[in-house]
């Protein structure tokens, strides 16, 4: 793969496939006026052999290119795993092939005619999204695994049965530590069954016994309540997985969770990816449509694929806890959280959230990397209610 390009880094590279000539004549100088590197090939075929020997970042194709098509080029990139981002352009009678190369990763699709100006923004938005995915792979280096966790209670039916009548929702603060102001808060849920207090061993043990469903419906209608009591103009940023955005009852006119949609703010992990569940990037545009908004939690804990990121495009990213925990020490981490927050909130309009604020020198540190949303114990850690956070 390419390496990570920071501001002060090299021009992204752009690979131009052009059996025609008509991409250069029609295209070449508002490409050109870019700050991108600029390399042309006469056929896809060609374009492979050099992207295989080559690092490019992008790669622009004509789909209809008689001797090796622009789909048979987006196939190979997909199963050669080629580290490249593809801009597709075609004829609005190639409909059919555009909905595939879609579904197997193209990073953008284009009908003819497109305007040149068009064509460059296009390309770097898709640079700017293939940025952020590097990026977040940088930050998965400095993110060190979990411990396992231990082995499921033999009692678990009904200690689980138990464990969904006693649940209640913890919260803790996200601020703006600029303006000493809560922003919102994060809803954790916990369980007074002994056996289950853990949320990650809760949600493990209804995976096992197939009730996953009947878990997350009973957290959001305990959300539900609990909003109630939150104060005014505040966002509850609330964990969802990608397979619970299929759930019917998430977007239901009568579930409590809709009716306060513009209050919630859905967290979808960066742990797994939504390519795998047919249909979430829909339900995701649905949410949006009925007020939610959303967030891609824990940037950095793991592979994120550049299709999350440029289909949910968030409103929010939230940066894993282990790029703060001695971020003031670490000139490693300042340097991938400056680019990773100058890119979303200077080129990609996303708000940034730091998580894991322990220390008044690493809220100093990310203060001057420009993060200002913070949550962490330094403000408050997870209590009943809404925790007022305390500032130092």
């Amino acid at each position: 793969m390419t390496m990570i390009e920071t501001t002060e880094g090299p021009s992204p590279r752009l690979l131009v496939v052009d059996p025609t000539e008509l991409l250069r004549v029609s295209y070449g100088p508002a490409l050109s006026q870019r700050t991108w590197r600029i390399d042309w090939a006469p056929n896809a075929r060609a374009a492979l052999d050099r992207m295989r020997s080559e690092p490019f970042d992008l790669a622009i194709a004509d789909l209809p290119d008689p001797e090796a098509g622009g789909l048979a080029l987006l196939q190979a990139v997909m199963d050669e795993t080629l580290d490249v981002s593809l801009v597709m352009v075609a004829e609005p009678s190639a409909a059919v092939n555009a909905v595939h190369s879609v579904a197997n990763g193209s990073v953008r699709f284009l009908f003819k005619p497109v305007a040149a100006e068009t064509l460059a923004n296009v390309v770097e938005r898709a640079l700017q999204m293939r940025q952020m995915a590097q990026l977040q792979r940088e930050a998965a280096a400095l993110v060190q695994a979990d411990a396992a966790r231990g082995a499921p209670d033999s009692d678990a039916e009904g200690r689980f049965t138990r464990a969904l009548g006693r649940l209640w929702i913890a919260c803790q603060p996200v601020v703006s530590a600029s303006e000493r102001s809560t922003y919102g808060f994060e809803a954790f849920v916990r369980s007074e069954e002994p056996a289950l207090e853990n949320p990650g061993a809760l949600f493990e043990e209804a995976a096992r016994l197939g009730r996953t469903s009947e878990l997350t419906r009973a957290i959001r209608a305990q959300i539900a309540e609990t909003v109630r009591a939150m104060p005014a103009e505040a966002y509850l940023f609330v964990n969802i997985h990608p397979a619970e955005l299929l759930d019917p009852d998430l977007v239901a006119g009568a579930s409590p969770f809709a009716a306060i949609a513009d209050r919630i703010v859905l967290e979808i992990t960066d742990r797994t990816t939504l390519e795998a569940i047919k249909g979430a990037v829909r339900r995701v545009a649905t949410l949006r449509k009925l007020g939610f908004r959303v967030a891609l939690d824990d940037l950095g804990s793991g592979t994120v694929g550049l299709s999350t990121i440029v289909q949910v495009e968030p409103d929010l990213v939230k940066l894993d806890r282990s790029l703060a925990r001695g971020i003031d020490t670490s000139v490693r981490k300042r340097t991938v959280v400056r680019d990773i927050v100058r890119l979303c909130t200077r080129e990609l309009g996303m708000q940034v959230v730091c998580l894991g604020v322990e220390t008044p020198t690493e809220c100093e540190a990310l203060s001057a990397l420009g993060c200002d949303l913070m949550q962490g114990d330094l403000f408050s850690p997870p209590g009943r209610g809404f925790p007022q956070p305390q500032w130092v």
